[in-house]
């Protein structure tokens, strides 16, 4: 009789005997007999593989998610008086180019409007076309402090994203600065791509 195999899971029901294994390392396998699976070089990972005798073999361990940051923060304050969207100077960056992978951007700032009723509006231009708008009303001549955060989920195709404004009328602002009177936040558009 062969030997005795303890916690070999490889074997065939109704089998209890085997065979040798030579090397440290080495593991139980099973096609149509019981067979060694000799241990494989350093850094590989056991694999299913069912073009293999076994059904397994060694082979590298393939690379992770990659993942990108990429900030475009306001270096001052920006104003406008535009009914129609405007680009927000410094608020521009470049997404990460990640083959088959998803973008996730937001635009965070404080704001502040001049006149009773007026509406500021925020979005993101990806690449032409304005991907979200949102709508902020701060009481007049106060400053928001909510803040206007804008997400988006996109393509990480490298292409240009930037943070677009527009008022419904009087001026609008988007607050660089960190004092009492806004939310304590220095604008930023944050773009992580991942893939």
């Amino acid at each position: 009789m062969g030997k005795k195999l303890i916690g070999s899971a490889a074997l065939t029901p109704s089998s209890d005997s085997g065979f040798d294994l030579t090397t440290k390392g080495d593991t139980h396998g099973y096609s149509t007999t019981n067979a060694r699976i000799p241990i494989g070089s350093n850094d590989t990972v056991l694999t299913a593989d069912s073009s293999e005798a076994l059904g397994l073999k060694w082979a590298s361990v393939s690379a992770g998610a990659t993942t990108s940051i990429v900030e475009a923060v306001l270096s001052a304050d920006f104003t406008t008086t535009s009914t129609t969207v405007v680009d927000v100077t410094s608020a521009t960056l470049t997404k990460p180019n990640i083959s088959g992978g998803v973008c996730f951007s937001a635009w965070f700032c404080s704001t502040y409007n001049s006149n009773a009723g007026t509406c500021t509006q925020f979005g993101l231009d990806d690449n032409g076309t304005i991907v979200s708008l949102v709508q902020n009303q701060p009481t007049a001549g106060s400053y928001n402090s909510n803040c206007i955060t804008l997400v988006d989920g996109s393509s990480s195709d490298g292409n240009t994203l930037k943070v677009v404004m527009r008022v419904s009328s009087g001026t609008g602002h988007a607050y660089w600065a960190e004092d009492d009177n806004a939310c304590d936040a220095i604008p930023k558009l944050t773009c992580m791509g991942v893939g």
